[in-house]
């Protein structure tokens, strides 16, 4: 192989090598490990013992962020972090003026009394980057 065929053949390589890496790379640390941690999560609602709980994971935002929840029901909010250590740390629920700095890791949970039908309850981080809207039916 002439020595012009190897430098294009390794330019070709090269140029193959940091395609890959920029394409395996390009997805943000934050976004596979949210994947992975709503992965081992039970299901957004349930109802245990007359009280319906619904949970959430906060990082790189509210996942879910919209859920829908029946009202009439006394209803708890679990928001669960794990390794969280963005703005949706600093969780905020305006009507309810609760405002709270989550643990980087383990569960917090928020009474949200009684909702009526109709009601929607918001949430965000400090920021307003992050949303969360809790809809009552």
């Amino acid at each position: 192989m002439s020595p012009q065929h190897s430098i294009a053949l390794s330019l070709v390589l090269g140029g193959l090598l940091v395609g890959v890496l920029l394409f395996a790379g390009g997805r943000s640390d934050a976004s596979r490990l949210t994947t992975d941690v709503s992965s081992t999560t039970p299901q957004t609602v349930r109802i245990e013992e007359g009280t319906q709980i619904i949970r959430v994971i906060a990082r790189g935002g509210y996942t879910p962020s919209v859920v829908t929840a029946r009202s009439g029901i006394p209803t708890r909010l679990e928001v669960v972090t794990k390794g969280t250590y963005d703005c949706s740390a600093s969780f905020s629920i305006p009507s309810l003026r609760y405002t709270r700095m989550l643990p980087p890791t383990g569960t917090t949970v928020v009474s949200l009394g009684t909702p009526a039908p109709g009601s929607v309850i918001n949430a965000l981080c400090t920021m307003g980057m992050y949303t969360l809207e809790l809809r009552f039916e």
